[in-house]
């Protein structure tokens, strides 16, 4: 290694250490080609700029780690079924996940850019006051529009995010689905079982769920009966209420 940096022309040199953490060091080493080339000042120098290359180093792998655990955050929650925006008092969006960018989109309640925007006036004031009046435990809900474009939010923060608001989005028109193979494991459904009950949560009643399927009543009356005993549920409002508030409905699939 001598003859190396010999050859190099790295014939004297000087260097300090530092402890980053428990498992790593940090060394550094000034070369010259003779010992005359250093003084005190370079000793000084080095001793001054050790620790500022030490902490160069631990926040660039701070920084590093943050961004992955964001984007690890950020890929969970888009996993999720509800919409969920992160902005700040003014309106300008830090976050969306995806299901709150397909709620939104054609809503009446839109991101534009960065910025949350409605259409007129008279809005713009109720978005005004619904960021303002959700800080702290207080929580505000409003409706955006009417029809289709309808947009319903809950707004709140949260301590641990100072100076930003949550806001939890739906769309009342968006129709819903779940997934059959997660009632077939949970409940040990058959696949004809879960799309009855899959049905009966979103809203169609027994006679409706018969007609689109092409079978008989009395056929989806049988089926709604294993339905209740593989659930343990007492009938359709209970059955419906489980569902929804297990984590299979974390997890719907928007179809619209």
């Amino acid at each position: 290694m001598h003859r190396v940096e010999a050859d190099l022309g790295y014939h004297r040199f000087i260097g300090a250490r530092i402890e980053l953490d428990a498992r790593r060091t940090l060394l550094v080493a000034l070369y010259g080609s003779s010992l005359s080339e250093f003084d005190p000042q370079t000793d000084t120098l080095l001793a001054d700029t050790l620790p500022h290359l030490a902490q160069s180093l631990t926040l660039g792998e701070d920084f590093s780690e943050m961004a992955q655990l964001q984007q690890l955050c950020g890929g969970a929650l888009d996993a999720v079924a509800f919409g969920l925006v992160i902005c700040t008092p003014e309106g300008m969006v830090r976050f969306a996940n995806r299901a709150a960018t397909k709620a939104m989109d054609g809503s009446h309640l839109l991101i534009a850019g960065d910025l949350l925007h409605v259409e007129n006036r008279q809005d713009r004031v109720r978005l005004d006051q619904l960021l303002a009046g959700s800080s702290g435990p207080k929580t505000m809900t409003m409706r955006f529009g009417l029809g289709d474009r309808a947009l319903d939010v809950v707004a709140f923060s949260d301590q641990k995010l100072a100076g930003a608001r949550i806001l939890l989005v739906s769309r009342p028109s968006a129709l819903h689905s779940m997934s059959y193979d997660a009632l077939c494991q949970i409940y040990g459904m058959t696949p004809a079982e879960a799309a009855l009950a899959t049905a009966l949560a979103t809203g169609q009643s027994i006679a409706e769920f018969a007609e689109n399927r092409g079978v008989s009543i009395s056929t989806v009356r049988t089926q709604m009966r294993q339905v209740l005993a593989k659930t343990g549920t007492k009938g359709q409002p209970d059955l419906v209420r489980q569902i929804w508030t297990s984590a299979i409905a974390a997890c719907y699939r928007l179809t619209s």
